[in-house]
């Protein structure tokens, strides 16, 4: 008998994390989940905790349809067979049990796999993937260029940070609200960085580029960094949206850089993209990226906080939602 059957003998429910409706969690249980056809079981491991789960909790965020309520968009965890895996999900990651489509698993080389914890591996794929598809599929980043990365800190921008690094010439301007966190981005391989509570970000990237700005900003932050984000960018440069901390609204926008300066804006999110979109990210990441994960790789993911069991859910959420966070917090089941 497997590890897995010994798991799930004799179970038909598991625990999970869901919203309250008041903007709260509640724990509750649910039936276990059975896997269709391109599916797999998986009993969870370790959870990533991403903001997307703070703002559905708060009803700000509601999963895609047909989507299961449970929060958790990543976790790491053991197949039928015993292998531990990881992989990116629409929503069910924070319970005992996850059904999660084969096409999200990542793929790992065993040499690599054996030595990444169980907590590592679901610190990689919301962060590391959509630091991929932000930079390289919708930005377009290439050798010799300047990127902006906005909330440098996070899981998303350390994850980002390491993956610039590997393209050759590029220097990277992070930014951030913290000499710590500033100082975290530097020791990845951030080139620049610039503490945004203190300095204007737009003057202090012409000092840093000479004048000649960047050309591409990676931007989750929304209406309270765009006029920024816009000075900061020099002609025909590439602003990706793909959050908005800070709302969608706000006084003084001004749209007429954009003009000027012929800049290309694209709007993007992972959560909303079909099956088969996610799976080919899933699998053009893998191949080109995880062997840059073994000991001693240019990749690693970042991991700043632990948090033991699906009852301490609340306070990770709490966690994100007071910005601490440097790099990625952990459920570990």
């Amino acid at each position: 008998m497997s590890a897995f059957r010994f798991f799930a003998q004799g179970t038909s429910s598991m625990r999970t994390a869901i919203s309250n409706g008041k903007g709260g969690i509640e724990i509750v249980d649910k039936a276990l989940p059975v896997a269709g056809p391109d599916e797999l079981l998986v009993k969870v491991k370790a959870i990533g905790v991403n903001r997307a789960d703070l703002l559905q909790s708060q009803g700000k965020y509601p999963p895609p349809p047909g989507t299961t309520d449970i929060l958790g968009l990543e976790a790491s965890g053991y197949l039928e067979n015993g292998q531990l895996v990881t992989a990116l999900l629409k929503g069910g990651a924070f319970a005992e049990y996850a059904v999660v489509p084969k096409g999200a698993i990542l793929s790992f080389p065993d040499a690599v796999a054996n030595n990444l914890s169980p907590v590592q591996l679901a610190a990689i794929p919301e962060a590391f993937l959509a630091a991929y598809h932000i930079l390289f599929q919708v930005g377009n980043l290439s050798n010799d260029e300047t990127v902006l990365i906005n909330a440098a800190a996070s899981g998303v921008g350390t994850s980002a940070i390491q993956l610039a690094k590997m393209v050759p010439n590029v220097s990277i301007i992070a930014v951030a609200g913290s000499q710590e966190k500033l100082d975290l981005c530097r020791a990845l391989g951030a080139t620049h960085s610039i503490n945004y509570k203190l300095q204007q970000i737009a003057d202090s990237v012409e000092y840093a580029t000479n004048g000649q700005g960047v050309d591409l900003v990676l931007d989750c932050v929304g209406a309270e960094q765009f006029k920024e984000n816009e000075r900061s960018l020099k002609t025909d440069g590439r602003w990706v949206m793909y959050g908005l901390l800070s709302g969608a609204k706000g006084p003084n926008l001004g749209l007429a850089g954009i003009l000027s300066k012929r800049l290309t804006i694209s709007g993007t999110t992972l959560r909303s993209r079909s099956d088969e979109y996610r799976a080919n990210l899933v699998q053009q990441f893998s191949c080109k990226f995880a062997d840059s994960f073994a000991p001693g790789g240019p990749l690693k993911p970042i991991i700043d906080k632990i948090f033991e069991g699906l009852a301490s859910v609340p306070d990770a959420l709490q966690y994100i939602k007071e910005n601490k966070t440097m790099g990625k917090a952990v459920v570990e089941l």
